[in-house]
C-alpha cells in the first residue's frame, strides 16, 4: 500500500504497529547477547573466542546489506519483518539444542542475516510511513523503544538463569511476541518496490562524517555488549 493513499490516522496506526515490535525484539537482544557470551564463558571459552563469535552477527548483517532492496522489494515490508524474526526465533532454539561452539558460530551468522531483514525492513518502514516533518521524532521514539526492550532484557537472564532451555524459549517467545502488532496492521505496511541500493561505499561517500559516527557506536556498543556481562 503506497503511503501517500493513507489517512494521517492510518499512517499513525502503521507506524505505532512497526514500533510496536521495536520492544520486543529490545527484549531478545538484550537477553540473548549477554546469555550467550555467559554461557561460552562457562563453557571455558576464552574472551577472544567469544568475541570471534559475537563479531559473525554484525558481519552477517554487512554481506545481507546489499540484498535488501530486492528482498524488500519482493517480499514486501510486512513479510520481511516475519521472515527475519521468524527465522531468528526458530535459530534461538538451536543454541541449547546444539550445544558446540562452532555451531553456535553458525548459528550466530545466520540470526545476524534474519536480523538484518527485520532490522533494515522496519527502518524502511519507518521512513517510508513518516512524514519529513515527524521523521526525526518517529526514529528517535523506535529507538527509544528498542533501548527500553534492552533494559528488560539481561532481567530474563535474572529470572531464568543461563542453564538449559528454559532461557532460550522466553527469548525466542519475546520475538514471537514482537510479531503481534505487525500481524494485526499487515494491510496497512507500506509499498516498497522499486527502491534501489547506492552501496556503502557510496554512502559513505556522501555522509562520511555520519557513517564514521555508526562505525564508532557500532564497535563501542559491540564490545560493551559482548564482554562486560563476562
Amino acid at each position: 500500500m503506497s503511503a501517500d493513499t493513507l489517512t494521517s490516522t492510518q499512517r499513525k496506526q502503521s507506524l505505532a504497529a512497526i514500533i510496536g515490535t521495536a520492544f520486543g525484539v529490545g527484549v531478545a537482544v538484550g537477553a540473548i547477547v549477554p546469555l550467550v557470551s555467559f554461557s561460552l564463558a562457562r563453557d571455558g571459552y576464552n574472551a577472544l573466542l567469544i568475541g570471534i563469535n559475537s563479531a559473525l552477527l554484525p558481519m552477517a548483517v554487512v554481506l545481507m546489506g546489499p540484498l535488501m532492496p530486492w528482498i524488500i522489494a519482493r517480499l514486501g515490508a510486512a513479510r520481511s519483518v516475519y521472515l527475519g524474526l521468524g527465522i531468528t526465533a526458530v535459530c534461538v532454539l538451536l543454541f541449547p539444542a546444539i550445544p558446540n561452539y562452532y555451531a553456535w558460530c553458525g548459528i550466530r551468522f545466520v540470526i545476524g542475516l534474519a536480523g538484518a531483514v527485520h532490522w533494515i525492513a522496519s527502518e524502511t518502514w519507518i521512513n517510508l510511513m513518516a512524514t519529513s516533518r515527524s521523521r526525526g521524532r518517529v526514529m528517535g521514539l523506535y529507538a527509544t523503544v528498542m533501548a527500553l526492550g534492552f533494559v528488560f532484557g539481561p532481567l530474563i537472564i535474572n529470572v531464568t538463569g543461563i542453564d538449559g532451555w528454559i532461557p532460550f524459549i522466553a527469548v525466542s517467545a519475546a520475538l514471537v511476541v514482537a510479531l503481534l502488532p505487525v500481524a494485526f496492521a499487515r494491510q496497512l505496511a507500506p509499498a516498497a518496490s522499486g527502491y534501489g541500493t547506492r552501496g556503502a561505499g557510496r554512502a559513505s561517500a556522501a555522509a562520511p562524517t555520519w557513517m564514521l559516527a555508526a562505525r564508532g557506536a557500532g564497535f563501542v556498543e559491540a564490545g560493551l555488549f559482548t564482554q562486560t556481562p563476562i
